[in-house]
Parts: C-alpha cells; sequence; structure tokens
C-alpha cells in the first residue's frame, strides 16, 4: 500500500490531472484505462507505476513521437575520456521524470476506486506527460532540453543527448 501511495502523491502533487467540468464534449474514443505495474526491487522495496494504456488510443499523425537517447558510442567516449583524465563521473535519477512536461497527446480516464476521493469516478485530463501515451517520452525531452538551455548548457552538435557547459574550472558534461 506504501508503494501505490507514494505513486498517487507524485500523481497529485504533479497535478497529473484536472476534472472534466462537460464531459460531453469529449471524444470517447479519447477516453483510455490505466495500467498499474508492480515491481520488487532486489532490496526488497515495492514500486508501482501507474501508466496510461495509449495503445487504446486513436494513432496522433500530429507529433512524431521520437524522443533521442545518448548513442552508445558517445556514452563510451564519455566514460573513457572520464577515466583517462581521472574525471569524476556522476550519475543521477529524476523521479517521475515524464510527470514534469506538460502532455502532448490528448487523453482521459475515468478515475479508478484507488484515487483521491475528489477523483473516483470523474472523468479526469491527463495533463502532464503520464506514462503509456505515445508523446511522453518526447515531451520529457523538450521540457528538459528547454530547461538546461535556460541554465546555460550546450548540446552538442554529434550528439543530441550530449550537453556542455563551460566553467571557471573547464567544461562540464552531461
Amino acid at each position: 500500500l506504501g508503494a501505490l501511495d507514494r505513486e498517487m502523491g507524485g500523481l497529485v502533487d504533479s497535478q497529473v490531472f484536472e476534472e472534466v467540468l462537460d464531459p460531453d464534449t469529449v471524444d470517447p474514443d479519447y477516453i483510455t484505462s490505466l495500467l498499474e505495474r508492480l515491481t520488487v526491487k532486489q532490496c526488497g522495496t515495492h514500486k508501482i507505476r501507474i501508466a496510461a494504456r495509449g495503445d487504446q488510443l486513436p494513432p496522433n499523425d500530429e507529433f512524431e513521437n521520437f524522443a533521442p537517447v545518448i548513442r552508445l558510442d558517445t556514452l563510451r567516449l564519455f566514460l573513457a575520456i572520464a577515466a583517462i583524465r581521472g574525471t569524476y563521473v556522476w550519475a543521477g535519477e529524476v523521479s517521475q521524470a515524464y510527470l514534469r512536461a506538460p502532455a502532448m497527446d490528448e487523453a482521459y480516464i475515468v478515475g479508478p476506486g484507488y484515487f483521491p476521493v475528489p477523483m473516483r469516478g470523474k472523468l479526469l485530463r491527463i495533463k502532464k506527460a503520464l506514462y503509456g501515451l505515445g508523446a511522453s517520452g518526447k515531451a520529457w525531452y523538450q521540457f528538459l532540453r528547454n530547461a538546461l538551455q535556460n541554465l546555460g548548457w550546450h548540446q552538442s552538435a554529434v550528439d543530441e543527448c550530449l550537453w556542455w557547459r563551460s566553467t571557471p574550472t573547464g567544461r562540464e558534461f552531461l
């Protein structure tokens, strides 16, 4: 139950859903359901991921859903250079990353029984890039790219997933 509470807390805090005040205005083809996936980590903790059933929605021709990932040769070269220079390499994770980006897909759900009482049984618009929607990866990438650019990072011309910035002590890479 703690895992579900954590996941729901993140969805509520990120304001992923918004009640539709006039359900008659919504095309029923864009109403989908949710999928809950439980995983048990090696340390024994439970994690639940709530995702939209994007496969139940009509195809969205308006958006190209491509979201880039770092090329393997770029990652290998980056790690090799860091090892040669004795540079500290740090890895991190963004918790519920997609939920920080606005949704690019039009999608709705009916709040299931495990949702907070005010949302149960109501038609809700998905406002954020919920896992499972076709364009969520692209929405997160665009959100991250804009945030990095605003913080002074520059995108590599060789690999769009490699970022750099100059500092008084040299260059930093991300």
